[in-house]
């Protein structure tokens, strides 16, 4: 695998380039080994790659934290409208309890007007209206009509009213 290597014995030795496609392996001479001549394209490709995949890295990370806050604010927003939702049903419950407490009121309302009023009025109106229609129909009749109440000739026209006065119905 071509690189840099340690050639020579131990703690000693020079630092030459690994044989590789160029050939024998080089004499590095000074501080400056990636300039092995067949090394330093690749190195200087990998310190490229390297770079441009630490700005996507940087930048990813950026939208991850992005990402990461638009998340809690979603959150935050969630729980908001999940106490919300609690607080309205807690109301909702109240306001059906409410309702069904006004329903029986009314139901209770409506049969004391039935018992109280209604009926009576319809008691009522049974014996008294069914005095008044017959006596309506009475005097309705063409049994009981008059046209005379003394007697009147022929050639004459007449009609006969009776009024009565009773006690008040009560």
């Amino acid at each position: 695998m071509p690189g840099i290597h340690r050639q020579g014995g131990q703690g000693g030795g020079e630092d030459v380039c690994s044989p590789g496609e160029h050939g024998h392996g080089h004499k590095l001479h000074g501080p400056r080994v990636d300039k092995c001549a067949h090394g330093q394209r690749p190195l200087s490709s990998g310190a490229d790659t390297l770079k441009s995949g630490t700005n996507d890295l940087r930048k990813g990370t950026l939208d991850l934290k992005s990402g990461a806050q638009t998340l809690a604010d979603g959150v935050s927003d969630l729980k908001d409208g999940a106490d919300t939702l609690s607080d309205a049903s807690d109301d909702v419950v109240d306001g059906i309890s409410e309702l069904k407490d006004g329903a029986e009121d009314l139901k209770d309302g409506m049969q004391e007007f039935y018992d109280e009023g209604i009926s009576k009025i319809k008691d009522m109106a049974d014996e008294n209206l069914t005095v008044i229609l017959d006596r309506l129909k009475a005097l309705t009749s063409d049994e009981i009509s008059y046209d005379t109440y003394s007697g009147r000739s022929d050639s004459m026209n007449g009609s006969v009213k009776f009024i009565i006065e009773t006690d008040e119905i009560e």
